[in-house]
């Protein structure tokens, strides 16, 4: 599939992305800072190409940002697909973060516990954070074989900015309010072996009338790498039963 780079001005400043693919849209989300930023963002790109509604593609914190684009712009959307989204629950956090620690060697664990405390009081550097980053990686596939190359970089106000975001709205409720009154087709795709535990998707899936949850077994957190083709089969019968 060729994809062609596009960029959008915002207010404050341009998004850089790519385009590609054919089909019904839809608007693949992940990245900093704030749930409020990237939800308005994330608008201006469909007004950029003259799409009134698309689809929202999210996985991780993309899944989380596009549940917060159901709740607050249905009508911007075709439906919602999050694939191993952070759900809405902010008692899930305990739970991941001790299945990332649980194999690690006790100096390991150790520090990733020292940045994470830097972390929350926004003094981690990048460094910190992407050597933390590289000690957890590994731990987000169920199996070791299927372990690729993590990301190069990991950004300190980026990741700072969004959990901050992101442990704000969990405070507040917003998504135990706000899912309950969305009226749109929405797929949540699990890995059954991901860190982030299974009843928490199945708690945010129950929020939305009629969503629709499918796990993954033998999978962890990147099903597109563990189990090859999965998401492509998963994703296409559902949109299909949609038209």
């Amino acid at each position: 599939m060729t994809e062609q780079p596009f960029e959008v001005p915002v207010e404050d400043g341009v998004l850089v992305g790519h385009r590609g693919g054919e089909g019904p849209p839809a608007l693949v989300l992940g990245g900093p800072y704030t749930i409020e930023s990237h939800s308005a963002d994330a608008l201006p790109v469909l007004d950029q190409f003259g799409i009134e509604r698309a689809w929202a593609v999210g996985h991780s914190w993309g899944g989380h940002l596009a549940l917060h684009l159901a709740a607050t712009r249905p009508d911007r959307l075709l439906g919602a697909i999050l694939v191993d989204p952070l759900g809405a629950y902010g008692d899930v956090f305990e739970e991941a973060g001790e299945n990332l620690l649980r194999d690690l060697r006790p100096e390991d664990r150790a520090r990733v516990l020292e940045v994470e405390a830097l972390r929350g009081r926004g003094e981690a550097t990048d460094e910190m954070l992407y050597e933390r980053f590289t000690l957890l990686w590994p731990q987000y596939f169920a199996d070791p074989a299927a372990v690729v190359e993590p990301p190069a970089r990991v950004g300190s106000e980026s990741s700072t900015g969004t959990n901050a975001s992101i442990a704000e709205h969990f405070q507040r409720g917003t998504l135990i309010r706000g899912l309950p009154e969305v009226r749109l087709p929405a797929l949540f795709v699990h890995g059954v072996l991901d860190p982030l535990p299974l009843w928490s998707v199945e708690r945010t899936s129950a929020l939305i009338p009629g969503a629709r949850l499918e796990t993954i077994p033998a999978c962890g957190h990147f099903p597109w790498w563990e189990r090859p083709g999965e998401i492509r089969r998963i994703v296409g019968e559902f949109v299909v039963g949609q038209s």
